[in-house]
């Protein structure tokens, strides 16, 4: 009796999870085709898996659906899609909520724009004809947009940093450039063109198969991270939470953590005066919004913890800063 009753019980948990599969395979239909509903999530991309979050608020046929940055990492193809199936939930007569910095998509989707600064309410515009991108960009930084950029030419002095025919895990052909000292060197491409795999690679995250690297003319071999930050080579990920903060430390700590060895008496007592002093520097300089320095680095918002990575690699030395999505 016991074993026909467990029996029962795992026929109707099969049929359950095999309801379930077909259930969300309906939801991520038309939304992430390529997305088999058995795969483990972390198996997934970041991009993915926002496209996961929203199948998932689709499912309990939400009234009020808030999307904070849900394109930040989904490629041209991703983000038709979701601009796509958002119409097709305001026509439903759904709310939506559209969190982005992103001009093109609050142009694209939006009927009406609440401007926010500083976590401050700056102003509706409730007729969307009545806005245009300069006037956007305008009320958001609280400038003229002619004087935000003054790009001035600088005089080079030579490579900081060449690669050349660079190959590893997610690069499919070989990698070469060279970086100037004071030049900002742009990488563009969808998500899975390699951008992250590249960064990963140089900052010793992965190892590479094939090509070399030179610093400031030298020749320069990655093994780990700590050999790519003792070169001065630092990153700031794409996937900050998971791979740039540590959640449930300090902003201060957060800020501090990566210069703390070279400021320690003895090999091991740390200066408490200096890691004050610099985690303020650094919130101040980077204009970090936190209650206090000691306030937990996960109650800041993604902006504010991407401001605090910052200030932890400019308390260090640094020759190349790869930002990744920041």
């Amino acid at each position: 009796m016991m074993l026909l009753a467990a029996l029962l019980c795992y026929v109707g948990f099969t049929c359950l999870c095999l309801s379930m599969a077909r259930h969300y395979g309906e939801l991520l239909k038309g939304l992430a085709d390529e997305i088999d509903p058995r795969t483990r999530l972390g198996d997934l991309s970041l991009g993915q898996r926002q496209l996961v979050e929203i199948a998932k608020a689709m499912s309990r046929n939400a009234h009020v659906i808030a999307f904070d940055e849900p394109t930040s990492s989904l490629s041209a193809r991703e983000i038709d899609r979701l601009m796509a199936i958002i119409v097709r939930l305001r026509d439903e007569g759904r709310v939506i909520l559209y969190v982005s910095h992103r001009m093109e998509e609050i142009f694209r989707v939006c009927d009406a724009v609440t401007v926010f600064k500083d976590g401050r309410f700056v102003k509706t515009f409730e007729q969307m004809a009545d806005l245009d991108h300069d006037r956007l960009v305008t009320c958001m930084v609280g400038r003229d947009i002619q004087n935000i950029y003054n790009y001035r030419p600088r005089q080079h002095q030579g490579p900081s940093l060449r690669v050349t025919g660079l190959l590893g895990p997610g690069l499919h052909e070989p990698v070469t450039f060279a970086v100037q000292k004071g030049e900002v060197l742009g990488f563009f491409g969808l998500v899975g063109a390699g951008r992250t795999e590249l960064f990963r690679l140089l900052s010793g995250l992965t190892r590479s198969s094939a090509g070399t690297l030179q610093l400031d003319g030298k020749p320069l071999t990655l093994k780990s991270p700590r050999d790519a930050i003792e070169a001065g080579i630092l990153l700031c990920p794409e996937d900050r939470k998971k791979e740039g903060i540590v959640p449930l430390s300090s902003v201060a700590e957060n800020i501090n953590i990566g210069a703390r060895p070279r400021h320690v008496n003895l090999g091991c007592l740390i200066q408490g005066r200096w890691e004050r002093d610099n985690a303020r520097s650094q919130i101040k300089s980077m204009n970090v919004k936190t209650p206090s320095p000691e306030q937990q680095i996960m109650y800041l918002s993604g902006g504010n913890q991407q401001k605090a990575i910052l200030g932890r690699w400019l308390s260090m030395p640094m020759k190349v800063l790869l930002l990744d999505e920041p």
